[in-house]
């Protein structure tokens, strides 16, 4: 009984900020990897719920669109700012071009928009919007839970989505806040610095796995928010140039098993790679102009991934025709003989996570 009243202080101590509790590595680790769940969980709930939003409406409009490049820039720049999802993107380019309802020329404008819009995204998530979270998820849930029409639903599924994101972004940034890097660590960090190009490539395959260019760079603000400046730019500007060259690759992955379709995501990746290895190449002077910006480091993260996809648009929109050829002779035409093969042309052997994309292929069939 005597040391019920010392535990009682120690208690209060902790919740009045005097005594910070110690966390073993391991749990800090798993916290973090938490909050990465819950981003990749948000990314993919926004897509169910832009599906049930839009349905079968967002291909057809797109289609209709699609015919002018300049339309069809502004048309995706405006998709990815109401629908904040690179894969959902991705996957309905893809699918349009499957259908036959544009050519990987026509879709390639769109896709150059779509990039250039998903990055009010991390803008939002850089200017510390998770403080929100509860909010979001509060308005969005009598949505969800208590109404029964589809868009009703599906706009407040999206809006819970965002929540979600913002509240794992706020897991990353209080959890490795308590990260108090050693001389090892910060030489590691240091080191890794030095090596622009492995931490493109370690980005590129992150963003693969987790489908989506925003995680990534979602887990690079909230480490970047660590008052013990556990990453600088150094760090995050390669994460955000193999983020979305990660993107383009997932864009391939989805459209390989059609020509057409193969042909729109080869041509978006080369053009990610163009403008990722002119990034590296002026990696220094691009890095001082940021810092001379003076902005905080969150922000200048977002800038790079906003000049990234604009200078991709300005090097892809112009050159089109050029690019659609070189795709084109990378990806030729099969022999007639391959053509004449019996068997569905449009329905995917793999399951599709689209009800909409699925209707599509279906009635296309």
């Amino acid at each position: 009984m005597s040391a019920f009243p010392l535990l009682l202080t120690v208690g209060q101590l902790v919740i009045d900020g005097s005594v910070q509790p110690m966390r073993p590595a391991v749990v800090v680790l798993l916290m973090v990897g938490g909050g990465v769940a819950l981003i990749l969980f948000g990314v993919r709930f926004l897509r169910k719920g832009l599906d049930r939003l839009f349905g079968a409406r967002l291909r057809y409009w797109v289609q209709r669109i699609a015919q002018n490049r300049v339309k069809a820039f502004i048309s995706g720049l405006s998709i990815a700012v109401v629908a904040p999802s690179s894969t959902t993107l991705s996957a309905l380019a893809v699918q349009s071009t499957k259908a036959g309802h544009a050519s990987a020329k026509q879709m390639l404008a769109l896709m150059f928009g779509a990039d250039l819009g998903l990055t009010i995204a991390v803008l939002l998530l850089a200017l510390r919007l998770e403080q929100f979270a509860p909010i979001l998820i509060l308005i969005g849930l009598p949505f969800y839970q208590f109404t029964v029409a589809a868009r009703s639903r599906g706009f407040g599924q999206v809006i819970m989505s965002l929540g979600f994101i913002f509240l794992g972004i706020a897991i990353i940034k209080t959890t490795s806040g308590q990260v108090m890097p050693d001389a090892h660590l910060s030489n590691l960090f240091s080191a890794a610095g030095h090596y622009p190009t492995v931490l493109v490539i370690i980005a590129t395959v992150i963003a693969v796995l987790l489908q989506s260019s925003t995680a990534t760079i979602a887990m690079a603000i909230g480490l970047s928010l660590n008052q013990t400046n556990l990453i600088d730019m150094q760090i995050a500007a390669p994460v955000v140039v193999g983020a979305n060259v990660g993107v383009g690759i997932t864009t391939l992955l989805i459209g390989w098993n059609q020509l057409e379709s193969r042909r729109l995501a080869a041509g978006n990746l080369i053009v990610k790679a163009v403008t990722a290895t002119a990034v590296l190449f002026l990696f220094a002077p691009i890095l001082a102009t940021l810092e001379k910006t003076r902005l905080d480091l969150p922000i200048q993260i977002a800038l790079l991934h906003i000049g990234f996809n604009l200078v991709l648009a300005c090097i892809g929109l112009p050159l089109l025709a050029p690019l659609n050829w070189v795709v084109v002779n990378l990806a030729p035409d099969p022999p007639e003989s391959q053509n004449q093969v019996f068997g569905p042309d449009y329905i995917s052997d793999s399951p599709i996570d689209s009800v909409a994309l699925a209707t599509g292929q279906s009635m296309r069939e």
